[in-house]
Formats: structure tokens, sequence, C-alpha cells
């Protein structure tokens, strides 16, 4: 192993341990030294600002809501929007806002919600925190949204 290259080893893939070890160096713009770290403690103590740079869907006529992004962005127009939410997996978070109010409300129904049936949007500002767990989706946070 000591002879390859970062990119010539095997990926690990999903299957990601908190004790798995990454390699890092430290200080590398003064005196470089190869050092290790736990994922463990890579996610326990990140040190400064966690962004998501995944780009985030925008939510402007009715269909289904996809679970393979975390932020959904609501741009209503003048008629009414309805969406479906599909189960996600447990420990999964889900961000919702409502970023443009065109005058129609949106009407959101997972499809296993604990909290209700649905979540309605319906001014700027309106939006919801949820985590999937092995019950469905619970709200973690709500600032605005009607839950029925």
């Amino acid at each position: 192993m000591a002879n390859k290259k970062i990119t010539q080893l095997t990926d690990i893939g999903t299957t990601v341990s908190s004790v798995d070890l990454l390699h890092i160096i430290d200080d590398p713009n003064g005196s470089p030294i190869n050092k290790k770290l736990s994922i463990g403690n890579l996610f326990e103590n990140i040190p400064g600002l966690l962004n998501l740079a995944q780009t985030p869907e925008t939510i402007t006529s009715s269909g289904v809501m996809g679970i393979d992004k975390v932020i959904s962005l609501i741009s209503s127009g003048a008629s009414n929007i309805t969406s479906t939410l599909a189960n996600g997996g447990t420990g999964q978070l889900k961000f919702i806002v409502m970023t443009v109010d065109g005058g129609g409300d949106v009407t959101i129904t997972p499809t296993s919600f604990i909290n209700g049936t649905s979540m309605v949007f319906d001014s700027v500002g309106d939006s919801v925190l949820l985590l999937y767990t092995a019950s469905g989706w619970a709200i973690i946070s709500n600032n605005g949204a009607t839950i029925t």
C-alpha cells in the first residue's frame, strides 16, 4: 500500500464508518506534516461554516418534490400548486422554503408524515425543516407553514 498513489486506492463507497481514517496534510502552507483524522472526529468538530453546495430544486408547478435534493425552493404563480414528497432515508434532512409568492398556495403532502397530512405554504419566508425517521417525515422547525 505504501507504493500506491491515493488515486489508485480502492474506493470505500458508502460503507463509511466513524472510525475510518482520512489522510490529512497539516499546515500545507508552512511546515507540512502527514497526519490522520477519523471520520467521526471530522463530523463532530467541523471548524467552520457548513455549506450545502448542492443546487436546490425550485418547485414551480404541481408534481413530485425530489428527495435527492436537500433544499427545495417554492416559487408559486397565481394558481395553487400541489406536490408530493416521497419517503426518504432515516436521518435525511429536507429544507423547504417559499421564496416567491405569486398568489397561489402550495400544498405538499408527504407519503409518510408524522405531524399530520400536509403542509401549506402561502407567503414568502414560509419554511419547514424536516427529518426523516423510521416512522416518516417529522417537522424539526416550522416558520409560517400551515400543517393539516
